[in-house]
């Protein structure tokens, strides 16, 4: 089984010699949260379109960061437990 990082190597050796650029791979309609928004929004967002990383922009929608599903978790189940 391929994972993440083998299976883009594995396209990016059949594209040939030449580099793949990431606008290849790349998402272009994002779902964004904001800084002051709930976390609950964030996890419902997250759950409901199925993905793994929510950007969070300010208002005026400047990147500020990035939330994962991983990071929720671990607010609500802190690690070692």
């Amino acid at each position: 089984m391929l994972e993440g990082a083998d299976r883009f190597q594995e396209t990016a050796r059949g594209e040939g010699e030449e580099t793949v650029s990431v606008e290849m791979w790349m998402s272009t309609k994002l779902i964004t949260i904001g800084q002051d928004d709930p976390a609950s929004l964030a996890f419902e967002l997250l759950m409901t379109n199925d993905i793994r990383h929510l950007p969070v922009v300010t208002k005026s929608k400047k990147l500020i960061g990035i939330i994962t599903d991983r990071d929720l978790n671990e607010a609500v189940i802190p690690a070692g437990r």
